[in-house]
């Protein structure tokens, strides 16, 4: 009997390993993993082995890949990185396709490596450019934030790498939950009192994201900076110690308002970058922005302050999910890549 087929689209960070399968009925589900790379590969391989051999009696497994682990310090290079990253497939004899500058390829050695790094923004915005709206999307993830401008169904962005995209401010290093505080502020001021931050890796953003409620149980998927829980508790105490001050009961509220503030400041620092496209690229104030990541709800925020046309990306796509689902938006690139492989591969 001949097998069905199932796209699974991976999208391998540095510390977080995504995936999404479709299957036959349409159906879409997606995980999100923690692999952290700089410990060791076989996180990677480890992970493919249990997928594989869960569905592979079943159906035949098409593999389609993009990437941003190859960034990963643990690699002398980017270009390695790539390399050893596709190799775990290969070794496998798996079905193999990968995401490149110049759209999806059956995975062969002569693909350029640097055709394939650092390429999971860009299947978003190959996806989004199907719409026939002006938008400015923006996925806030764990630790970056990508912009990604379209016009006329066609990209304005100029990012080829990581190292243009931050060049252009198309590429932002900071996310909402492994971005540590001192990359968003060196400051903050409370009723005229002036707390600095201590630049070590004592707190992160995932940290007062849990204290101001914001990060939900199943989408706070990053270790913390101590290796203790994530409880709110012990996310006041890691706050506490990025400010040089230990956490008490007394010192509960100073907490919450030093993490709003900061929260600000981070919606800020959003709000600047797109101001900025707005007016270099000529977009109308009334554009539609969308957004996805873990950090969308920066975001939503950030638009009824503003208010900035905004639609989340489940609204913008009009896709329904279930609560127990992991939304699209979280999971974006492997999302639409699981989608376009199978346009690709039929």
């Amino acid at each position: 009997m001949k097998k069905e087929n199932i796209y699974i689209g991976w999208d391998i960070g540095g510390a977080h390993l995504k995936y999404s399968i479709y299957f036959p009925n349409s159906k879409i589900i997606s995980k999100i993993l923690l692999c952290e790379l700089w410990k060791s590969i076989d996180c990677i391989s480890d992970n493919l082995k249990i997928i594989h051999d869960k569905y592979n009696e079943n159906y035949k497994i098409i593999n389609a890949v993009t990437m941003s682990g190859e960034m990963c310090d643990s690699f002398s290079s980017r270009k390695l990185g790539v390399s050893k990253i596709l190799s775990i497939f290969k070794k496998r004899s798996y079905i193999l396709y990968v995401y490149t500058r110049d759209g999806i390829r059956e995975y062969k050695q002569s693909i350029g490596n640097n055709s394939i790094a650092s390429m999971n923004w860009k299947i978003i915005c190959d996806y989004l450019q199907r719409s026939s709206k002006d938008i400015i999307a923006i996925d806030i993830g764990s630790t970056t934030t990508d912009v990604i401008m379209l016009k006329n169904n066609k990209s304005l962005n100029k990012r080829i790498n990581d190292f243009t995209g931050l060049k252009y401010s198309e590429l932002i290093y900071t996310g909402v939950l492994r971005t540590p505080i001192f990359a968003v502020c060196e400051e903050v001021i409370i009723n005229n009192c002036s707390f600095k931050v201590i630049p070590e890796n004592f707190a992160t953003m995932a940290d007062i994201y849990r204290v101001l409620f914001y990060v939900k149980r199943q989408d706070d998927y990053a270790a913390t900076s101590d290796s203790r829980s994530k409880s709110i508790q012990h996310s006041m105490k890691r706050i506490a110690r990025i400010f040089g001050f230990d956490y008490t009961k007394d010192s509960k509220q100073s907490i919450i308002k030093i993490s709003k503030s900061i929260m600000q400041i981070h919606m800020n620092k959003i709000e600047r970058i797109i101001n900025m496209t707005m007016k270099k690229h000529r977009y109308q104030k009334d554009s539609l922005i969308v957004g996805m990541g873990v950090g969308e709800f920066l975001l939503k925020n950030l638009s009824a302050q503003r208010k900035y046309n905004y639609l989340n990306l489940e609204s913008f796509l009009n896709i329904k999910i279930k609560n127990s689902d992991i939304k699209p938006s979280l999971v974006a690139p492997s999302y639409f890549l699981s989608k376009i492989i199978k346009e690709y591969y039929e």
